[in-house]
């Protein structure tokens, strides 16, 4: 019965959204936006008994739902059959309205802004969740019976079965359909306000809460293809890791349009713009996983009917928002009057990076597309051109991070504004000269990638550095830290990985030893045996020491699931603070024979860890800025409008 029971709550959260709608067309603004907000918050309690129910079905394998057959086996562990709720396309997309309806509850919930605003803010929020609630009744139905009920499931994907993929689509659709909120938010104020400071303050944390979780979900997509798909990389330019990207980047530049926006009132209309462009990036993304019209690992379906749907709903809150935003925009506004060289105007021109590196990503992303789509010759473009225009506008933007704290908010920098900041220097060269030393003794590297390596290590510490000794010592302050230390240290490790790594790849026997990266392997032979739902042939991969003793053994497996008949590739990773040496067990090359050979794939990656870590760091800092704003909103709200003190409400540092 758990199938009847999410179908008639799913009828329930439609019920809901409609509510939501109507209400707001009531007079009495008041009351309209009580009904509304009402209405949201019942919707999300019937999204979550829906989904609930699903989940359900797939624990106690309920083969007669068609969604469990088809992604779901007897013999699964528990996290791999509740991951399989949403490791397809009408569970992701429940998923996804289940997290849309968190953040409408919580908007509801929250709210503080005029009456006015809120009616239209709760009718866009209700007519997104009504086009999303029809298009999983008529089009992704995941409660659906089948005539016939069969023995066993299928089974979920063996590349899905991976507890960091488990945690990554929750974690990725709540940075995506977050965004949603701030789009509503832009188009309530396009109908009835303005886009000023104020407005500014209370779009900030609906900005950085859906900005951390694209962080980590991006972080945890990134770090889930190095682990489990066996090519030792971290990003792949796949066209569905770039529809990931596309929303972050915008969705940074919005954050520091809003801070700006916040302390001088300017560049409110270019807000109001990237947070109809970043929702409909958002979607976007939706679009490309779910239409077929690329292939990629990532992808969940191949229908194109549903991709039509999909695209519609992207048309129309594209054309939509931006309809809006041509018609009701404010032809006034604060004029820019800070120097080019201040500190906002680094801000500004790091906003303008933001949306250049979008633009080229996004650019080499659909470009495939369109010419396929007008009957051309098909064209791939691939890692040599995202890495030719993306990374030199990346480093460029960590030069402005550099630069942007030693300028004052409204002055110009000089030249005795970074003398100043003498400690902060010193210190940063002193571990840029270690780190240029070190890599030159430890990698096989010339001078140059050294040196290049150590000035960088000397610019992110510049950034760590001032911020740590000039942040406020409060939680504000820490999410500064902690954002752009993260973007620094993620930065390292990108460069660490690209001078340094090298990869090797050997047709080995048992007993076999050879070198590679500096350290001497023993390869001990395969053994074969069964898991929970697959079997196995696992290596035996030793590292010794310069004494020949044994430092470490490690275990790369190939497994082979009956469910499915798909074989995967399980990496093992010798991990250190500053590298990982990382082997994959490839193909057997003569079987049968006594001795048979096996290919193995070593590859050595100097600092690739620290880009998931700079990711993590990145994430806090985000979270701690979005709670940072929701208290400050809490607070503000709480006070009479005429008792409330400026400094309250502005902040020391604004």
């Amino acid at each position: 019965m758990w199938a009847e029971y999410g179908q008639f709550s799913l009828c329930l959260a439609f019920a809901a959204a409609l509510l939501t709608v109507i209400s707001t067309f009531r007079k009495d603004a008041l009351i309209a936006s009580a009904g509304a907000s009402a209405a949201l918050k019942a919707q999300f309690i019937a999204l979550l008994c829906a989904f609930i129910c699903l989940v359900m079905a797939f624990i106690i394998s309920d083969f007669s739902v068609t969604l469990v057959a088809s992604n779901s086996h007897s013999e699964k562990p528990l996290l791999y059959k509740i991951a399989g709720t949403w490791g397809n396309h009408e569970g992701s997309m429940l998923l996804w309205m289940l997290l849309l309806s968190a953040y409408c509850a919580s908007f509801a919930y929250f709210k503080v802004s005029k009456v006015e605003t809120s009616k239209i803010e709760y009718r866009v929020l209700g007519l997104i969740c009504i086009a999303i609630i029809v298009f999983i009744l008529a089009a992704s139905n995941p409660f659906l019976r089948m005539d016939t009920v069969p023995i066993e499931g299928r089974g979920l994907n063996p590349l899905l079965q991976d507890w960091g993929l488990a945690i990554h689509p929750p974690i990725l659709y709540a940075g995506y359909v977050g965004f949603a909120v701030p789009y509503a938010m832009a188009i309530g104020t396009l109908f009835s306000g303005a886009a000023d400071r104020q407005w500014a303050r209370q779009i900030l944390p609906w900005i950085m809460t859906p900005l951390a979780f694209l962080t980590l979900g991006v972080g945890l997509g990134s770090w889930w293809a190095y682990r489990e798909l066996g090519w030792g990389g971290f990003w792949f330019w796949d066209p569905v890791e770039n529809a990931s990207l596309l929303p972050w980047l915008f969705g940074a530049a919005m954050a520091h349009g809003a801070f700006i926006l916040k302390r001088t009132g300017a560049l409110g209309q270019s807000t109001l713009l990237l947070a109809i462009l970043t929702f409909s990036l958002s979607i976007l993304g939706t679009f490309l996983v779910r239409s077929g019209v690329l292939t990629s690992v990532h992808s969940f379906a191949v229908d194109p009917k549903r991709g039509l749907l999909i695209f519609i709903f992207l048309m129309i809150v594209l054309g939509g928002g931006l309809g809006v935003f041509w018609t009701k925009r404010s032809a006034s506004g604060k004029p820019i009057t800070w120097p080019l060289t201040s500190r906002l105007g680094f801000m500004a021109a790091g906003i303008g990076l933001l949306l250049t590196i979008a633009g080229t990503v996004l650019l080499g992303t659909l470009y495939p597309l369109a010419i396929d789509a007008l009957g051309a010759e098909p064209i791939t473009v691939g890692a040599p051109y995202f890495n030719a225009t993306a990374r030199p506008l990346g480093w460029l933007m960590v030069g402005i991070m550099v630069l942007a704290p030693f300028a004052l908010w409204t002055t110009p920098l000089t030249l005795t504004g970074i003398i100043q900041d003498h400690k902060g220097g010193l210190i940063s060269a002193l571990v840029g000269v270690i780190a240029a030393t070190l890599t030159l003794q430890h990698f096989q590297t010339d001078i140059w990638q050294a040196l290049l390596f150590g000035v960088s290590v000397f610019f992110c510490g510049l950034v760590v550095t001032f911020a740590i000794s000039h942040a406020p010592k409060t939680l504000s302050g820490m999410s500064m830290i902690f954002a752009h230390g993260g973007i620094a240290l993620a930065a390292l490790g990108m460069t660490g990985a690209a001078f340094f790594s090298s990869e090797t790849i050997v047709s080995v026997k048992p007993g076999d030893q050879f070198e590679t990266a500096q350290k001497t392997l023993v390869f001990g032979g395969v053994e074969r045996g069964k898991g929970a739902n697959y079997f196995y042939d696992r290596a035996t991969v030793k590292i010794l020491d310069a004494a020949g003793h044994i430092k470490n053994e490690l275990t790369p497996e190939r497994r082979w699931y009956p469910a499915g008949n798909m074989t995967t590739s399980e990496a093992m990773i010798d991990r250190t603070v500053i590298r990982d040496f990382y082997v994959t067990l490839g193909d057997l090359r003569t079987p049968g024979a006594d001795a048979p050979d096996w290919a193995l794939r070593v590859y050595d990656r100097p600092f690739i860890s620290w880009i998931w870590l700079g990711c993590i760091l990145t994430f806090l800092g985000s979270g701690f800025s979005a709670i940072h704003h929701f208290r400050r909103r809490r607070v503000a709200s709480s006070m009479p409008a005429k008792a409330a003190p400026t400094h309250l409400i502005l902040g020391p540092a604004e």
